[in-house]
């Protein structure tokens, strides 16, 4: 199984997960990171209780620190050759991230959805690429 490459989404350069993972207390940052690196590691294979698959191609990272539970939200794009059907390329896109109490709200899994279009329709203006 090839390892799978973590990438992030970006609009007009910037990367929402980033900014909303900055406004996080720096050890839930730590733990998210760590999340994203099992993610990284295991790829399809990572379950609950570290992720979970919300539908609709949708998967969360479930991040517990204190009483909040953090979500990053994220789907697969694999790359294929068109000719073989071998496996290329694994990504994991992270396109959200937020907080919840009871179940993933419905306006950050819409909003996750609409990320993951648009992503699909233009990859390479969607792909966070940091400064450098």
């Amino acid at each position: 199984m090839p390892p799978t490459l973590v990438i992030f989404y970006a609009e007009q350069g910037i990367c929402p997960f980033l900014e909303w993972i900055d406004q996080q207390q720096e050890k839930a940052q730590d733990k998210i990171f760590d999340a994203i690196t099992r993610l990284e590691m295991l790829g399809h294979e990572l379950r609950r209780p570290e992720a979970d698959y919300l539908g609709n191609e949708l998967y969360e990272l479930r991040i517990k620190k204190g009483h909040v539970n953090y979500r990053p939200l994220y789907f697969f794009d694999d790359a294929k050759d068109p000719k073989t059907g071998r496996l290329l390329s694994r990504r994991a896109v992270i396109v959200h991230g937020c907080t919840k109490e009871g179940a993933v709200p419905t306006a950050d899994i819409n909003l996750a959805l609409r990320r993951r279009s648009q992503f699909f329709q233009n990859r390479a203006a969607h792909t966070y690429v940091p400064p450098q």
